[in-house]
């Protein structure tokens, strides 16, 4: 995986892998004496080629939805057919297949990932379900891609097929399976742990859409502004408590766990299974967003602001990135005196 911003990103799919090695190589566990399991296989496969077929071809986003959906049923299903062979506990496993799979799946990778280098290529992450990569400078348009692509695909072994499932103005990438795709109409795909997490405020998920665009054309000071832009917002407490609270879910553990002290006093009239918008106040409790009385904790949000900003922190050096986005301390409030 090559971590950093790339410009012209293409995702070329291996339709199945796994799947197709098992029926192009005829690999089966050997428990299947009724020879149930490759036909099986191969009537799903079918099926999910299909409906990847009636997806590209949707017209309408409820089609497209439609067919996304079935094909995303269909892969795991065809998936989990390999992961029975890994499984010790199935009546399928049979673990000399499911290495034999894996051995040829990582040859035809490296097949793959050496074509496109010797093209001019540049590799930024490779799984089993296919590559992206930044197209050779000569390599301009999508009808263009797609012959690279068909040329790649007429290389690897018999039943392995490789398409186009995918052209992106820029990808920001951070690690495996982590990374921002920006398409060519600036919609904005996030996938990974690292950058979504049920658990971060809305005001903070928004940032990062705002500041994705912005790495990916290389506007540093523009992805700059935008931070501190926040970080004054938060600092005079402009920012509403419904952008920065978190949802939470009151069940018996929140008044049995001596963890859960602060839940369970915020959401003490709630009832099991309520879900209660909370906030941190400044002095560390939480509280409902009902009872908002802006005393947030700001110190706490712009460090969130700030974690927030650090998951990029490996897309620059560290003076760079200190520079860009600096810790933002919070103001002093006014206090009422006795004089």
């Amino acid at each position: 995986v090559a971590d950093g911003i790339f410009q012209r990103v293409v995702k070329a799919d291996v339709e199945s892998l796994y799947p197709s090695i098992m029926l192009s190589n005829q690999i089966h566990p050997a428990t299947d004496t009724e020879n149930s399991f490759l036909p099986m296989l191969e009537h799903l496969t079918n099926r999910r080629l299909e409906a990847k077929t009636n997806f590209q071809k949707a017209t309408t986003e409820t089609d497209r939805t439609y067919w996304d959906g079935l094909q995303g049923s269909y892969k795991i299903l065809i998936n989990s057919f390999y992961g029975y062979l890994a499984y010790g506990r199935a009546n399928f496993n049979d673990y000399d297949a499911a290495g034999q799979i894996t051995t040829i799946g990582q040859q035809i990778a490296h097949s793959m990932v050496n074509t496109l280098k010797d093209l001019g290529a540049e590799i930024i992450e490779v799984d089993t379900d296919g590559v992206y990569f930044v197209a050779p400078d000569n390599i301009t348009t999508e009808t263009a891609e797609n012959a690279l692509i068909a040329s790649i695909s007429a290389t690897l072994p018999k039943g392995i097929h490789l398409s186009h499932d995918g052209r992106f103005k820029g990808m920001i990438s951070l690690k495996a399976k982590n990374y921002i795709l920006s398409d060519y109409n600036n919609k904005l795909t996030i996938k990974g742990s690292s950058l979504r997490s049920r658990r971060d405020e809305r005001i903070f998920r928004q940032f990062i859409t705002e500041l994705a665009p912005l790495l990916i054309e290389k506007n540093f000071e523009g992805a700059s502004l935008a931070y501190l832009d926040l970080a004054h917002k938060l600092q005079d407490g402009q920012i509403s408590p419904e952008d920065f609270c978190r949802w939470e879910r009151i069940s018996k553990k929140t008044f049995s766990n001596p963890n859960l002290r602060r839940l369970a006093k915020a959401g003490e009239d709630s009832k099991i299974g309520d879900k209660i918008a909370v906030y941190q106040r400044e002095d560390g409790s939480l509280a409902r967003t009902d009872f908002f009385a802006h005393d947030e904790d700001r110190k706490y949000l712009l460090r969130r602001l700030h974690d927030t900003a650090e998951r990029f922190h490996t897309l620059f050096d560290d003076a760079e990135f200190k520079k860009l986005f600096p810790n933002v301390q919070p103001k002093v409030r006014n206090q009422l005196t006795l004089f």
